[in-house]
This record gives structure tokens, C-alpha cells and sequence, in this order.
């Protein structure tokens, strides 16, 4: 699936995949609405759409109904990225857990990245190239301009 010209490719967190679900009116929400009007291409790789499965007691939903939520948003999700992709961002991120987020932008060639992680996530804010690491406010403030 080939992105249209000028709209931004933004790998979604899961993160904000949950929140978004949880509450359609907060600014993760706003996004997964922007998301499914085309205003944005959101990208969830295999990976990320596991982690919010796994996670969907947080918002007390089942696992089937995040699922299928996610999958309704994102009709094309991304595969796992290599260990050899993954493994280029080891060395910059805090929590090796969350290294796979860097090498599927890079390998789906996003140019955002948003998410509600401060402490690993969004505290890499301008340490890696060609990409934006946000959070959904953020995001809204700079799509609204």
C-alpha cells in the first residue's frame, strides 16, 4: 500500500492504540479518527498490535474486541521487523523493548512517531534521524497547522 503524496506516515504506539480505544475524545482518540478519515497513514506492526491485545485488561476490554478494533483502523498491518533491524536501535533506547518501534518506522519510512511513553519513548525526542517522536498532543498541534 503505496502512502498518498503529503499526508504523514505515523507509526502509532500501543500506547496510544489503547488509550484511543478507551477514550474516543482525548487527543489518542482524536488520532485513530484521523486515522480512519485519512488525514494520517498509521502504521501497527504485528508487534505493536500484539502489545495492545495483550494490554486491553488496562482499558477493560477483551483481547478479541482490541483486536478487531485495531484491525478495523489498521486494515494493513505491518510484519514483525527483523532482528537485524531491530538490533541497529538497541543501543539508543533505554528499554530494548522498545526498539522495535525505530526499526518499523525507519522500515516503513514514517516520519512520526506518537506515543504516551515519556520515560523510554518520547525522552528520545530528537536523538534519532529523520523521524519525529511525539506525543498525540503534539501531533494534533502540528497536523492543525
Amino acid at each position: 500500500m503505496k502512502p498518498k503524496q503529503g499526508i504523514p506516515i505515523v507509526v502509532f504506539n500501543a500506547s496510544v492504540l489503547l488509550a484511543g480505544l478507551n477514550n474516543p475524545n482525548g487527543g489518542s482518540g482524536k488520532l485513530l479518527s484521523y486515522q480512519k478519515s485519512g488525514k494520517i497513514n498509521g502504521i501497527v506492526s504485528e508487534i505493536i498490535l500484539d502489545e495492545a491485545v495483550r494490554h486491553a485488561e488496562k482499558i477493560r476490554k477483551q483481547q478479541s474486541e482490541v483486536h478487531t478494533a485495531i484491525l478495523a483502523l489498521f486494515p494493513s498491518i505491518q510484519p514483525y521487523p527483523s532482528k537485524e533491524e531491530v538490533d541497529v536501535y538497541i543501543p539508543l533506547v533505554t528499554d530494548h523493548g522498545d526498539a522495535h518501534l525505530f526499526a518499523t518506522a525507519k522500515k516503513t519510512r514514517a516520519q512520526i512517531l506518537v506515543s504516551l511513553d515519556k520515560a523510554h519513548v518520547l525522552a528520545l525526542k530528537g536523538k534519532i534521524p529523520n523521524l519525529t517522536i511525539c506525543s498525540p498532543g503534539d501531533l494534533i498541534l502540528f497536523l492543525s497547522h
